[in-house]
């Protein structure tokens, strides 16, 4: 017997038109999804990759060494390539600068030494290579060659201007300075001023100087750099030390090849440093950890990817498989039939393909079609473009598999009378429940949740896509979903039993229904579950993601927004900043490195708890009682200066036994409200005995009020043995004219000391020449209304450091301190600090600070702190109190060269007056700025839109499928709709009770759901949730579910297709009608 396949085709589709749509929803949407995902997987990523690399900072190769003119050249010409090896051809920008002798002022001439806190004011020329590409002239011109005529000699030298402005010269002004190696004296014309074309750029990194001007180091601070050219190192300069500097281009970076490269440049960083015929260099690059983090990243999205994969083609097969049994039940009849009248499998199986498999591929095709376009409008808003080479292929895979998942039903033989033995309750429990392969599912779920639970990313020794994260979620979604099925069949039962006690007819006939036929209505049911769960998942990872980058943003930032400067700020701009329009608190802070791999913060703990942002879930205690720990007890030290002040002014004199004692050089130290220390210079005081007013200038302004902490006198020590002590007298300090004055004798509690560090360290290095004396403190008592401090001021002279180098003149200091009121600082410790310390609570550690060994007792233990990245943790003490116990020890003050500031509430970002009250070079950092950049990281970005694509598409889905099992229940059951209104039940009651039944399932399915996702994402969301570094996040990442919106998500799947179901049949159907139609089916 034969059959004409295309005369019963199309009859066949019409009669189950509501299944064969839903068959062929069901293959676009998963068509359109597997294409999005193909288009994302392909180049997107790729170019994603080189987006985030060429974002970062700090990839340059930055070399430099203590080299001279000769070892330079051949660093020049070998370097570049040993560099392109390392980064595998990738092309690069090479740039090179050689750098002088360091540079001293020569007294009277210009320029005149700057005041430097201390520390010796020194100079440097250097030749920058593509200077003029990298830089625009403000004023004059770039140098040219060797001057002539009256200026013959003189080197033109073109400036940057934030130098100029410290050293108080401008273009045509000849600068004299002193090579401090060969002693000779070298003349510079100042040709032009400069600034950086571009702040940010990484070609600044070959000068070692601050763009500020200056850069302060191992007590010498240094200006510069006089730029010259390179000529002039072949005549009048030495060189001293080169610098070269490649910026590789990420264009030309492979994205497979990113550890590959990275390990390379590892190598030659090594090579460099331990070299055996050259000097050793040192290769400065955050090169190798951007390109390992960004292959850890790409190694998590692509995971991420995957897993919407797999995820999708568990959620298609439930889903076509269930529509396809759907059909081959409304079929069993007709099947049994054609088999009754020789019709074989294969026949059977050829009618069923010629329907199937033009229906997915056409299907596919316009889901394919429809993913190209999803594809380009989730790429749009993104960093990168989305590519479409991969997509007709999923298209056609999807395809494929569809007609395939189709067909499965199709193949069991089913011989005559089997249909009517497959509607009753003998089916309630299926084969597979009864051969136990549910329960092999669930095990391999707990196993894979087991997995998950020990994964972390960060950490997995593998590289690439990790089976395990991709395979896990789908197994324990399905383990899930199966073990809520096997629960159907009993929840089923003692439903139908609570129904038996009831009076009500829809609740009972709802509950029969249910129960007698659980495993054929349990494919509605796993859709639900599967769809639920799945958008649970993808909207808990997508808000912890989002709340995660928002927390790793304020932990870089530290504070609304995060100021670093190269130089402290002077009080007149640390003024200004704390006024500018936005800024609610501007809080000092110093960050001080330990030789242990830790850190020391010190700020201001009376405004931290309005500043720094510390996750609540970091500190055992509210912020504002945390830092309130830290602040120690009893008055601050100091004499407070009343008012407003615009400067500082000592009454004192010296007089000197010994004659020839050079005139001393006076500072004060000051503390101003923020907690942060200025050491400010008041002039020279003559040693003649006499007194001389003495001013501080404080010109625009400080944070008032003020207390002054410290007095300095820094003078010349004899080259002889003094005859006789040295008297200090302070009559008075005032805040200027107008203001009251303060009596010396006030300051007779403080602490006094007369040292001389430079003869201490000559005497244990090059030696005195000749006959030497430490100075030492002898007396301090109070004469009349001032205080009198007598001291012996000490002699002695260093010697040449080289042969034939004359003899070095050497200072001393006396020193006037307030006594702190506490010598051992409370103070904050990370868990990190404690671990690496092996430390508590209440233990005394210690801290190197500016050279003196301060005591930390911790009060208080924080998981972590903002900022700090130390592999030994941090400690945090008090910023004022600091700066009172540096200065009891005579030491400068900690310099603060981070500000975190506070902004205005509703205002996040830079407040816009903020970049002209900053300094040149300022690196501005805030919270807002570094969350959009983590949200807009298009490595990120790109799964997590798929994860929601993926939901929707799994609701579309489940809805579909659920439509679907609820009109072939519907057709099924035209029998008893037709009795039952025959009966005189009414048409509204029957929709109640369709509506009832479809509820009594897909509500308990769809709560299974959301509890089966929740589950999955605290086993997933922290495994795969990485920061941009490839690391795990700090702090640690918080797992929000977003209830709100998947609540309402699980109740549209499960309410939405049975209220559209019972308003369907909410008439009164023709009874006689509907038994005819039964009787003939």
């Amino acid at each position: 017997m034969g059959f004409a396949r295309g005369s019963l085709t199309l009859p066949r589709m019409n009669a189950h038109r509501l299944v064969i749509v839903a068959a062929a929803l069901t293959t676009a949407v998963a068509a359109a999804l597997a294409t999005t995902l193909a288009s994302f997987s392909g180049q997107a990523l790729s170019r994603a990759v080189r987006h985030d690399v060429g974002a970062a900072s700090g990839t340059a190769l930055v070399i430099s060494g203590n080299v001279d003119a000769a070892q330079a050249a051949q660093f020049t010409s070998m370097l570049p390539r040993r560099i392109s090896v390392a980064l595998a051809g990738a092309p690069f920008a090479f740039y090179h600068a050689d750098r002088s002798d360091p540079l001293g002022f020569v007294p009277g001439s210009l320029p005149a030494a700057p005041a430097s806190r201390g520390n010796r004011p020194i100079a440097e020329a250097a030749a920058l290579g593509g200077i003029t590409g990298q830089a625009v002239l403000v004023s004059g011109r770039w140098p040219g060659g060797p001057a002539s005529g009256r200026l013959q000699g003189v080197i033109p030298a073109a400036l940057p201007a934030a130098a100029a402005a410290l050293l108080h010269v401008a273009a045509g002004d000849v600068l004299r300075m002193q090579d401090r190696i060969s002693g000779r004296d070298i003349r510079f014309l100042v040709t032009g001023l400069y600034r950086p074309r571009q702040v940010s750029s990484p070609y600044w990194d070959l000068n070692d100087i601050a763009l500020s001007g200056s850069s302060t180091s191992s007590g010498f601070t240094t200006y510069g750099p006089l730029t010259v050219q390179a000529a002039v190192f072949a005549g009048p300069l030495a060189v001293n030390a080169g610098s070269w500097l490649a910026q590789p281009r990420p264009a030309g970076i492979p994205a497979g090849r990113l550890r590959a490269i990275a390990a390379s440049v590892t190598g030659l960083q090594q090579a460099l440093a331990s070299a055996e015929v050259l000097p050793d260099l040192t290769l400065t690059t955050g090169l190798p950890a951007v390109l390992d983090g960004t292959a850890s990243a790409l190694d998590v999205a692509r995971s991420l990817l995957a897993i919407c994969a797999v995820l999708l083609s568990l959620i298609v097969a439930a889903a076509l498989l269930a529509v396809a049994r759907l059909l081959a039940g409304q079929r069993e009849g007709e099947s049994a039939m054609l088999a009754a009248r020789g019709a074989t499998r294969w026949q059977q199986l050829g009618l069923t393909a010629a329907e199937a498999i033009p229906l997915c591929l056409l299907s596919a095709a316009a889901g394919g079609a429809a993913g190209v376009l999803l594809a380009g409008l989730l790429a749009s808003g993104s960093a990168v473009p989305a590519a479409f080479g991969d997509a007709w292929p999923a298209a056609a895979a999807v395809g494929a598999a569809a007609a395939v998942l189709m067909l499965v039903p199709s193949l069991g033989a089913l011989a005559p009378g089997a249909a009517r033995v497959r509607r009753g309750r003998q089916a309630a429990v299926s084969g597979a429940t009864r051969a136990g392969a549910d329960l092999a599912l669930v095990a391999l779920a707990v196993l894979a949740g087991w997995q998950l639970r020990r994964y972390s990313a960060a950490t997995a020794g593998a590289h690439g896509i990790d089976p395990v994260i991709v395979a896990a979620p789908a197994l324990a979604l399905a383990g899930g979903t199966v073990a809520a099925l096997r629960l159907l069949p009993v929840g089923a039962r003692a439903g139908d039993r609570l129904a038996a006690r009831s009076r009500r007819l829809n609740a009972a006939m709802s509950c029969w229904q249910v129960s007698r036929q659980p495993i054929r209505q349990g494919g509605a049911a796993l859709l639900i579950v599967l769809a639920v769960a799945t958008g649970t998942l993808a909207l808990a990872q997508r808000l912890s993601w989002e709340r995660s980058a928002d927390d790793q943003a304020a932990f870089g930032a530290g504070a609304d927004v995060r100021v670093q400067t190269s130089q402290p700020l002077p009080a007149a701009q640390a003024a200004a900043l704390a006024r500018t329009p936005g800024v609610r608190h501007a809080m000092p802070v110093s960050v001080f490195s330990q030789a242990t791999g830790s850190e020391t913060l010190a700020l201001d703990a009376r405004q931290a708890a309005g500043v720094v942002l510390l996750r609540a879930d970091q500190s055992p205690l509210p912020k504002a009682g945390l830092f309130r720990a830290i602040l120690p007890g009893g008055p601050p030290p100091g004499i407070g200066i009343p008012g407003r002040p615009a400067e500082v002014r000592l009454i004192a004199s010296l007089a000197a036994a010994s004659p020839g004692l050079a005139p001393a050089i006076v500072s004060v130290s000051v503390t101003d409200a923020d907690g942060d220390a200025y050491q400010l210079g008041a002039g020279s005081l003559p040693a003649d005995g006499k007194e001389h007013a003495l001013t501080a200038s404080l010109a625009g302004g400080a944070p008032y009020p003020l207390r002054l902490i410290a007095i300095t006198v820094d003078y010349t020590l004899p080259g002889a043995g003094p005859r006789g002590p040295a008297v200090f007298t302070l009559a008075g300090v005032s805040g200027g004219p107008g203001t009251a004055t303060l009596a010396g004798a006030a300051l007779r509690g403080w602490a006094a000391s007369a040292t001389s560090p430079e003869l201490a360290g000559a005497i244990q290095t090059v030696g005195a020449a000749g006959p030497s004396g430490l100075p030492a403190l002898s007396a301090t008592a109070a004469r009349g209304a001032g205080l009198a401090v007598t001291f012996d001021p000490g002699y002695g002279i260093a010697a040449g450091g080289l042969p034939g180098a004359p003899p070095t003149l050497l200072s001393g200091q006396l020193a006037l301190s307030a006594r702190p009121p506490v010598t051992v600082l409370p103070g904050l410790a990370t868990q990190g600090f404690l671990a690496a310390a092996s430390a508590r609570v209440g233990s005394v550690v210690q801290a190197d600070i500016n050279g003196a060994v301060i005591g930390v007792r911790i009060v208080a233990a924080v998981a972590s702190f903002p900022t700090v990245a130390a592999p030994g943790g941090a400690l945090v003490v008090d910023l004022p109190a600091l700066q009172n116990i540096l200065a009891g020890f005579s030491l400068p003050p900690a310099q603060a060269t981070q500000w975190w500031l506070a902004t205005a509430r509703g205002q996040p970002g830079v407040p816009p007056g903020l970049a002209a009250a900053v300094p040149p070079g300022s690196a501005v950092t805030s919270a807002a700025g570094a969350a959009a950049g983590l949200l807009g990281d298009p490595l990120s970005t790109v799964p997590q839109r798929a994860l929601l694509v993926l939901a929707v598409a799994a609701a579309v889905l489940a809805v579909t499928g659920f439509c679907a099992s609820i009109a072939a229940a519907i057709r099924q059951r035209r029998a008893e709709s037709g009795l039952l209104a025959a009966l005189g039940v009414a048409p509204r009651a029957a929709a109640g009770q369709l509506c009832l039944e479809k509820l009594m399932l897909s509500l308990p399915a769809a709560a299974a759901g959301l509890a089966l996702g929740a589950l999955l994402a605290e086993l997933l969301v922290p495994a795969i949730t990485l920061a941009p570094s490839g690391t795990m996040p700090v702090p640690p990442l918080l797992i929000y579910f977003g209830w709100s919106w998947a609540v309402p998500l699980a109740l549209a799947v499960a309410v939405v297709p049975a209220l559209a179901a019972a308003l369907t049949i909410a008439r009164r159907p023709d009874a006689a009608a509907e038994l005819r139609t039964a009787e003939t089916a």
